[in-house]
C-alpha cells in the first residue's frame, strides 16, 4: 500500500529540487523490502532454490533500474546513460537466460519464473530418473572398461548391458530448439534495443523497428511450439498485448501520440478542470515515454 502510494505521489508532486528521483527512490526501497519479505515468508516452489534466486534478483533489479536511469540521466545525460541501461539489460538477460536453462526448456512467465504447469514432454524426458540411472551405469561401464585396458588387469565379468538411449524424438527435439529460440530472442531483445539506440539515437527508427521485429520473431517461434500449457499460452497472450507499448517508444511516441495529446490540449485550454487534465495527462506520457525502464514492457 505505501509503494503505492509513493508511486502515485511521484505523479502528482511539483517539480525541480530532485523530487521525482527522491519519489522513486523510496518507492524503491519499500518494493526491495516487499520482494525481501514475500521471499522469506513464501515456501520455494517446485521450480526450484536456484531459480528462485534467480527470480528474486530480477524482480529486485526491476524495482532499482527506474532509480538508476534518473540518476544516470542526471549524471551523465540522456544520451550517455545508455552505456548504463546497456549493463543493466545485459545483467536481467544473463539472469532469464539461466532460468531458461535450469528449466530445461519452458516458457518463462513474466520473463522471471518457467512455468508450473505440466512438464513439457523434453523436460520430463531429461529429468526422469530412470535416464539418469541409466547415464550413470554407462558412464560406469566405460570407466571400468578403461581402467582395467590400460592397468593390465584381467577382464573381468561385464557389467550388464545398458540400453543405449535412444533420447528424444525428432520432432520434440525440434521443438524444444524452437522455443528455447523463441524465448532467447525474447531475452535479448532489450539489450539489442539498448545498443541500437546508443548507437544510432533514440529518435531514430532502426532501433525501434529491430525490437520490434524481434519481439514478432519470438511470437512467431512460439507458436509453432506444440504442447503449450495453459499459462504459457496466457504468458504468450500477454506478451502480445504489451506489443501496445511500442507505441510509447520513440519516434513513434513522437509522431502519434504526442501530436495527438497536444492537440487536443490546445483544444480543450480554455475549458475549466478539462484543460488542466489534458495538460498533465500530457505531461504525464511524456514522462513515461521518456523513461526506457517505463516502457521496456518486461
Amino acid at each position: 500500500m505505501l509503494e503505492g502510494i509513493v508511486q502515485s505521489a511521484a505523479w502528482l508532486a511539483p517539480e525541480g529540487a530532485h523530487t521525482d528521483l527522491a519519489l522513486e527512490a523510496t518507492s524503491a526501497a519499500l518494493g526491495v523490502v516487499n520482494i525481501a519479505n514475500e521471499r522469506l515468508v513464501q515456501p520455494t516452489h517446485d521450480r526450484g532454490a536456484g531459480s528462485s534466486t534467480l527470480s528474486t534478483c530480477i524482480a529486485i533489479i526491476h524495482q532499482l533500474e527506474v532509480v538508476l536511469e534518473m540518476g544516470a540521466e542526471r549524471a551523465l545525460g540522456p544520451d550517455d546513460k545508455w552505456s548504463l541501461l546497456v549493463v543493466v539489460e545485459a545483467l536481467k538477460a544473463s539472469l532469464r537466460l539461466a532460468i531458461l536453462r535450469r528449466s530445461g526448456g519452458r516458457v518463462l512467465l513474466g520473463d522471471a519464473d518457467g512455468s508450473a504447469g505440466p512438464v513439457p514432454p523434453w523436460v520430463a524426458s531429461f529429468a526422469s530418473p530412470s535416464e539418469r540411472a541409466a547415464r550413470t551405469l554407462r558412464a560406469l561401464a566405460a570407466f571400468r572398461a578403461s581402467r582395467t585396458s590400460v592397468a593390465g588387469y584381467p577382464a573381468c565379468a561385464p557389467l550388464p548391458r545398458v540400453p543405449q538411449s535412444t533420447g528424444l524424438p525428432p520432432q520434440l527435439q525440434r521443438a524444444r530448439a524452437t522455443l528455447v529460440a523463441g524465448e532467447a530472442v525474447r531475452i535479448l531483445r532489450p539489450v539489442v534495443y539498448c545498443l541500437a539506440v546508443r548507437r544510432y539515437g533514440r529518435r531514430s527508427w532502426t532501433p525501434w523497428a529491430l525490437a520490434l521485429s524481434m519481439d514478432m520473431a519470438s511470437d512467431a517461434l512460439l507458436q509453432r511450439v506444440p504442447a503449450l500449457n495453459g499459462e504459457e499460452r496466457e504468458e504468450l497472450h500477454r506478451r502480445r498485448v504489451l506489443l501496445v507499448y511500442y507505441l510509447l517508444f520513440s519516434p513513434a511516441y513522437e509522431a502519434g501520440i504526442q501530436q495527438g495529446m497536444r492537440g487536443c490540449e490546445r483544444a480543450l485550454a480554455r475549458v475549466p478542470l478539462l484543460g488542466s487534465l489534458a495538460e498533465r495527462m500530457r505531461d504525464t506520457l511524456d514522462g513515461v515515454a521518456t523513461f526506457h525502464t517505463y516502457t521496456t514492457s518486461l
